[in-house]
């Protein structure tokens, strides 16, 4: 009997300390989600007072760099966690993205994006940060940069009832 009391102890005290484990477990996830609403507001806040200074300054490049970079990094923060975004949103993205490798590169850098008359982009759906990879390799291993003729294609039209978005460049990779 005096056994049966011991474990029911040991059995009780256990429940206790999940239950206390439970409950800081709970507070730090709680913890952590304010830290990441928090985290996002200062860059934000951050970026905007950098930009600010820059265009005070009179560097425009310096200014609408860091307005992209915002952009590209709410799109990111925005679609973590998310299964599907428009094709509208992606093709955004993907012009942010290179509009900065364009401050990068300059005029060693052309583009055009085109999508196809007809094709509604709101209506479409497809992965978030899908076609970034794919356009960061023709920087990272398409371009010579130092040539002056780097072109990328992309293009999104309808073939039978699919959507196909091409990425094409003319560089060497």
């Amino acid at each position: 009997m005096v056994d049966t009391i011991e474990q029911q102890k040991v059995a009780m005290y256990e429940a206790m300390l999940n239950e206390k484990q439970l409950q800081n477990e709970q507070q730090e996830m709680e913890f952590k989600m304010l830290a990441s609403q928090i985290n996002p507001h200062f860059l934000y806040n951050t970026l905007e007072t950098l930009r600010m200074k820059a265009f005070t300054a009179g560097d425009r490049e310096v200014a609408t760099g860091i307005k992209l970079l915002g952009k590209l990094l709410r799109y990111v923060l925005v679609n973590i966690g998310t299964t599907y975004t428009t094709l509208a949103n992606e093709l955004e993205h993907i012009d942010t993205y290179i509009k900065i490798q364009k401050i990068r590169f300059d005029d060693r850098v052309n583009y055009t994006l085109t999508v196809d008359d007809g094709i509604d982009t709101q209506e479409y759906m497809l992965l978030p940060l899908l076609l970034q990879p794919i356009v960061e390799n023709i920087f990272e291993h398409g371009f010579t940069m130092d040539e002056n003729d780097n072109k990328i294609w992309i293009k999104a039209f309808k073939c039978e009832n699919d959507i196909v978005i091409l990425v094409k460049d003319n560089g060497c990779g």
